[in-house]
């Protein structure tokens, strides 16, 4: 149930009944037609695999430039560039990864990736679906500080998707429990 309210949240799952708001603006409405693409930007989310969640056949530099196309479309190059540039030394990363392919990168180097084309929208509401379930301790440690960061520097609101209640206590201010759906 976790994840699809976060993809109830974001738009990839429509809701079977109910309605959602957020900001005072009803995302879905039984009597008006799917609303969601009115709040796209500002709701972004960060997927458990960091591999996956990259297409393969984009240099870093394309993924990272692909939302600022989609959400600013009179971007010039040299501001996307510009904006591109400054995502990924936020994230611990250098210009020298722009030009590589996800398969030439670890793990945690793909996650980072992944947060940081999440953030090119500049969204209000970051949701992190197990964003560190899939990474190894060390790693988990620093992309959790990462966001911690990101958080606090950009005033995000975030909601942190995981069964390690020890990370979603250093993570978050508000804990909700599931179970069974509920």
């Amino acid at each position: 149930g976790k994840s699809t309210i976060a993809k109830i949240i974001t738009g990839l799952v429509r809701p079977t009944a109910g309605e959602l708001e957020y900001n005072n603006f009803s995302l879905y409405n039984s009597k008006k037609k799917y609303q969601i693409n009115k709040s796209r930007g500002q709701i972004q989310m960060i997927f458990q695999d960091p591999f996956s969640s990259l297409n393969p056949r984009m240099t870093v530099f394309e993924t990272l430039s692909e939302p600022l196309n989609s959400f600013y479309p009179g971007m010039n190059r040299d501001s996307i560039e510009k904006d591109v540039r400054a995502a990924i030394i936020e994230v611990g990363l250098g210009d020298e990864f722009l030009g590589r392919y996800p398969h030439e990168l670890s793990g945690g180097q793909c996650q980072r990736v992944a947060i940081a084309r999440a953030l090119m929208p500049k969204p209000q509401l970051l949701i992190c679906d197990e964003a560190v379930s899939a990474l190894d301790a060390s790693i988990r440690a620093e992309i959790i500080e990462l966001l911690l960061g990101i958080k606090q520097k950009r005033n995000l609101t975030m909601i942190f998707i995981a069964h390690d209640l020890a990370v979603v206590k250093k993570i978050c201010d508000r804990v909700i429990v599931m179970k069974k759906g509920k």
